[in-house]
């Protein structure tokens, strides 16, 4: 290859011709701006950041013109007290009179709504959180001696029982049969033999001397 054809392909805008040089990436053959120069779109960053947002709070504050929704049940209730039982002269008296729900308290009973921080100012709502981990505990196995302590405990227990097991006496069936025959007292009286009632008062015919 000619001097010629090596510099115009070195010099070469065509992706295909250009090569990387030796320890160093492929030179770019389009027109690009300035080292400087900042790619993208910028990000346009609002005024009000998160540290804004965490630190300040804002409360709901209600609308004053906000007007409450109707209380048909109250309309209902009243056009009955008026004696009105059909559903035509119950719209004629929704349209002539008006009742609104009440706001600002329990609708059902009428009472105010007293919430725990309104007595106490230190209430804390939500789930308690438990207490943190011992750390000292856990680096020096705390929990890992403890547990082998119980199996240890646990273990000489299941020994002294199976001990104190080969010590007992144990009882066939043939000892039990003996210990109750022997507990059982030899009956005082003799035992008289059957006769069926019929015969009880008829004495024998043949008597066998003693």
């Amino acid at each position: 290859m000619s001097a010629k054809a090596g510099n115009f392909k070195k010099f070469s805008n065509n992706p295909v011709l250009v090569e990387p040089e030796v320890g160093k990436t492929k030179r770019s053959v389009y027109d690009l701006p300035s080292t400087d120069f900042t790619f993208g779109k910028k990000l346009q960053r609002d005024p009000e950041g998160a540290g804004e947002v965490i630190l300040t709070w804002k409360e709901h504050e209600p609308n004053p013109d906000a007007v409450p929704g109707r209380d048909f049940v109250a309309l209902n209730r009243h056009s009955a007290m008026e004696k009105i039982s059909t559903a035509k002269g119950i719209t004629e008296y929704r349209k002539t009179h008006d009742a609104r729900l009440p706001t600002g308290h329990d609708a059902r009973n009428g009472k105010s709504t007293v919430l725990p921080s309104d007595r106490n100012i230190d209430h804390s709502y939500g789930i308690r959180t438990r207490p943190s981990t011992p750390v000292g505990d856990l680096i020096q196995s705390r929990y890992q001696m403890d547990w082998y302590n119980q199996q240890m405990e646990k273990e000489e227990a299941e020994r002294a029982a199976i001990e104190a097991s080969k010590s007992r006496d144990f009882h066939t069936r043939s000892t039990v049969l003996l210990q109750r025959s022997r507990s059982v007292s030899p009956s005082k009286s003799k035992a008289e033999s059957f006769r069926m009632k019929q015969f009880e008062n008829v004495p024998p015919k043949v008597v066998f001397p003693k």
